[in-house]
């Protein structure tokens, strides 16, 4: 800040002049640009339309939720994934007529990835839709050997930076496919002092895991 000799303190009387003018306007600019948002909210009131098993769901608990590209929106329960069309349900369930191909009713996650490909984390392991034949395929190949259980919960699922896939169930994580979208599943070991690590969320930090 300079001072003026002759003048002395107007140009600091200037310069703070102007600092509660600008104050001024910005407090102005906010007030006006807050009116504006409260009067759009009250002319446009939201409602909220909630969904039950009298609508089409399979059932009341909601577990999982995603939303896909073409709008629909895939909700998992303990009782089958449900597909919505913003009008209709439809239902898929292990022992539906048409097979559907999902190996268990519970489920647990839903992942809509950057290609707008479905996955679906079962209590028997992880399945994408194809969406041509409406179906899903396990994701999970043969060479994972899962310790001796009768289910292998798929209790997350992640798509990270690169593009990569992971999944997180009651025996650890796995990097399910790699940037070119191929699927290998990969066990990844976090601690080796841990013989057993339920992930129940797959959330990938900064700094990514290595898998080298």
């Amino acid at each position: 800040m300079e001072t003026d000799r002759k003048t002395g303190r107007v140009k600091v009387i200037r310069q703070s002049t102007y600092r509660d003018l600008m104050r001024r306007m910005f407090v102005c600019w906010l007030t006006a640009s807050l009116c504006m948002v409260i009067g759009h909210a009250h002319g446009q009131e939201l409602q909220f339309h909630g969904l039950t098993v009298e609508d089409g769901l399979s059932q009341n608990s909601v577990l999982s939720f995603a939303q896909d590209k073409q709008g629909f929106m895939w909700i998992g329960t303990a009782a089958g994934l449900n597909r919505y069309d913003a009008r209709t349900f439809k239902v898929y369930r292990r022992s539906a007529s048409n097979g559907a191909g999902l190996s268990n009713d519970y489920i647990l996650s839903l992942l809509v990835d950057r290609n707008d490909r479905l996955w679906v984390g079962t209590e028997q392991g992880l399945f994408t839709h194809d969406r041509k034949l409406d179906r899903f395929i396990p994701s999970f190949p043969a060479n994972i050997k899962a310790p001796s259980s009768s289910n292998f919960r798929i209790r997350s699922i992640h798509q990270d930076s690169r593009g990569r896939i992971w999944a997180g169930s009651q025996f650890g994580l796995y990097l399910v496919s790699d940037t070119n979208g191929q699927t290998g599943a990969q066990t990844i070991v976090l601690d080796k002092s841990i013989k057993e690590l339920e992930v129940s969320s797959a959330l990938m930090p900064k700094k990514e895991i290595s898998t080298g």
